[in-house]
This record gives structure tokens, sequence and C-alpha cells, in this order.
């Protein structure tokens, strides 16, 4: 969960650290896009797909926070409580139903 976390964080930065380039460095990173991606492909293309990628990371950044921090929250109750799954198991009672 904490690598996903941190995994997420950093495409966060590099994209933003690419974007950033893309506006600075304009004529730069046009020659680069033609010289490997070829002259069908601009610089325009080039920053839609990068920002796009960046905002889904920050998008999927937040449930996986949420999820992470739910899992931080049951390990605290288990170490409060002292109880494990096994125990919470054998501890519910199951009652068959009747049919008369």
């Amino acid at each position: 969960m904490v690598f996903a976390l941190l995994l997420l964080i950093l495409q966060w930065a590099v994209g933003m650290l690419v974007l950033i380039l893309c506006f600075v460095e304009r004529r730069r990173f046009s020659a680069e896009i033609v010289s490997k991606l070829g002259s069908s492909f601009s610089l325009a293309p080039f920053i839609i797909v990068v920002a796009v990628c960046t905002l889904l990371a920050m998008v999927a950044t937040l449930p996986v926070a949420q999820l992470f921090f739910f899992h931080i929250l049951l390990i605290k109750k288990v170490h409060y409580f002292h109880i494990s799954t096994c125990d919470t198991a054998n501890t519910t009672s199951y009652t068959a139903p009747t049919f008369i």
C-alpha cells in the first residue's frame, strides 16, 4: 500500500515536471518529439497525453490513500483490542434456521 501510494505521488511529480519543462523549453521538446516520435506527433498532443496521465494519477491517489488509512485504522484496532480475525470468527455464532 505504501509503495502504491508513493508510486502515484512520484507519477504526479514527474508529470508536473514534464509539463513545466514543456512550457519552459518548448523548442527543445518540439525537436525531441519530432525526432523520436515522428513529424505527425506534435507538442500539443504530447502535452495532452501527459496532462491526462497526471490527472488520472491525481484522481487515483485519493482512493488508494483512503484504503491505506483504513488499513492503518484496522491495524490499530487489532493491536488495541488484541483481537485476531480468527478470534472474531470464533466469537460470532451462527444458528441455522429450523424448518418445520
